[in-house]
């Protein structure tokens, strides 16, 4: 299980929760932001808004479980019930039927919505 963090000024702020066996990998596939996966795209163009638009650090804390979906769901209700906005919650999209640069902009929206809020703590 790992926790995406963007960090600024000083703060820091939990974004994303995801689960995998292999980081690296799951890192590469943001890094592509493939459009035809809407998790890696979604994830992906939200890293690279805050890091190259907003200036944000980016962390990934990682902690590895037996119970890896479970532990996933599980930290993602208790950070939502903080009133924490995870981009888990931002639905995802058909690639048949959407368009890139439209999610983009919905993604783009959230995190600047994101950033906004995180200045707020």
């Amino acid at each position: 299980m790992y926790v995406l963090v963007l960090s600024r000024d000083g703060l820091r702020v939990p974004f994303y929760v995801g689960e995998t066996s292999n980081l690296t990998k799951r890192m590469g596939d943001y890094q592509c932001a493939s459009f035809q996966a809407s998790t890696d795209f979604k994830v992906g163009e939200a890293l690279r808004y805050l890091i190259e638009t907003q200036k944000c650090g980016i962390e990934v804390l990682f902690r590895a479980s037996a119970t890896g979906k479970k532990d996933e769901r599980q930290l993602i209700r208790e950070l939502q019930v903080l009133g924490v906005h995870l981009l888990n919650s931002l639905l995802g999209f058909n690639y048949w039927e959407a368009n890139a640069d439209d999610e983009r902009k919905v993604i783009e929206k959230f995190c600047a919505m994101l950033v906004r809020h995180a200045c707020l703590f």
